[in-house]
Parts: C-alpha cells; sequence; structure tokens
C-alpha cells in the first residue's frame, strides 16, 4: 500500500522543540513504516524520518521569518496533491486547506483533526464532510456535525505506535471492520472501484490510518 501523509511545515517532523502535530505524524509515520507499507511524508526538507522524504519547503517558518507561511503552505499541499495519483490513500494532517483538493482527485483522503482554531472554520469540513473521512485525536474533541472514523491505533507509554493485528495490510487486502466485512482495494488500473470501496458508508476507514 502507497501512504503519502502530509505533515504541517511550521515546525521539522519531528520537531525539534515544540510542535505537537508533527510529533504525532512522525509517530504514526515511522509505525507504519515498521509495518511494512510504503509511506511517503511530505513535510519540511530538514524533516527526520525512515519513510521517503519529499519537501519543497526546506525548512520551518517559525524557525525561519523570511518564509511567509502561506506562500509555502500553498506550494506543500500542492506538491503532493500534484502527485496524488501515486498514492493509494492520503492521510492529512494539515487542518481543512487540504480538503479544498478533495474533489478534485481520485486518491482518498483521511484527515486527522488536531482541533478546532476557531468556529470560522467548519464550514469547510462541513463542505467535505461526505467526500473524505475524519479521524479526531479523542471522543471529546468531536464535532456532532461531523462523521468520523475510528483509527485501530493506540500508543504504549513509551510512546511507541501498537497496530492490533486484524488492522494490518495482508495479501493485498486492506482488512477494515464495518460488520465483519472486507474490502478489496484493487490495483491502479481499478480506479473506480477502489474509489466506490473507499466511500462507501460503511467503509470505517482504513485501519491503520
Amino acid at each position: 500500500m502507497r501512504i503519502a501523509i502530509l505533515s504541517p511545515i511550521a515546525w521539522r517532523t519531528p520537531p525539534r522543540h515544540y510542535g505537537p502535530w508533527e510529533r504525532v505524524v512522525s509517530l504514526l509515520t515511522e509505525g507504519l513504516v515498521k509495518e511494512n507499507m510504503d509511506v511517503t511524508l511530505y513535510a519540511t526538507g530538514d524533516s527526520v524520518t525512515s519513510a521517503k522524504l519529499r519537501g519543497v519547503c526546506a525548512r520551518p517558518y517559525e524557525e525561519d521569518r523570511e518564509i511567509d507561511p502561506k506562500v509555502w503552505e500553498c506550494l506543500h499541499i500542492s506538491a503532493l496533491m500534484e502527485q496524488a495519483e501515486e498514492y493509494d490513500i492520503i492521510h492529512n494532517h494539515y487542518d481543512f486547506l487540504p480538503l479544498s483538493y478533495s474533489g478534485l482527485i481520485d486518491t482518498p483522503m483521511v484527515t486527522t483533526i488536531h482541533g478546532f482554531s476557531s468556529p470560522k472554520i467548519l464550514p469547510v469540513y462541513r463542505k467535505y464532510n461526505q467526500k473524505t473521512h475524519y479521524v479526531s485525536i479523542s471522543d471529546a474533541d468531536r464535532h456532532p456535525d461531523l462523521r468520523y472514523i475510528r483509527d485501530g491505533l493506540s500508543w504504549d507509554r513509551s510512546g511507541e505506535l501498537r497496530v492490533p493485528a486484524r488492522s494490518r495490510r495482508v495479501s493485498g487486502v486492506l482488512r477494515v471492520h464495518s460488520s465483519g466485512q472486507r474490502h478489496t482495494r484493487g490495483d491502479r488500473g481499478g480506479q473506480a472501484g477502489r474509489h466506490e470501496a473507499a466511500h462507501r458508508r460503511d467503509y470505517p476507514g482504513p485501519g491503520l490510518l
């Protein structure tokens, strides 16, 4: 499975000091690599990862005031979306902006919502509520207007990612658990079938994402 993970570029992934979203992205990315997934991380160019790294912004904009955040956010997000067809799934950790691309690409997108900075951003999430899949960082941090999936992940006390055996990809089949059903992902030639499976109402999202 080819997975693209979109990290913020405010800080390095993982962060040198502060950077909670980037920390979560790093833990998830490294955990997926350990599970033998084909992972590409989109983050700052100085990020450290065992996955493939693609970065158009050389340094975090919070550490270099010469970098205009809006300009490089646009370049960073568009870099992934222009390469979306290379992946089976995209995991977005960059808040609401990448959602505006979801209707323009065929690759399914999962968005982890790390929190709502303001109620004013909710219209974007509502608009794409039926198109993408949302994950919350906690049950308490959910909005009643949005649909969420279960990510199937847990973390031990040392911060290591724990992946339940039932969530692992086996023999080309992504195991998902909705009334005991499985959905076959298909190859790149089966684009329509893959897209349809990803957007079935009973599809709870990828077990590893």
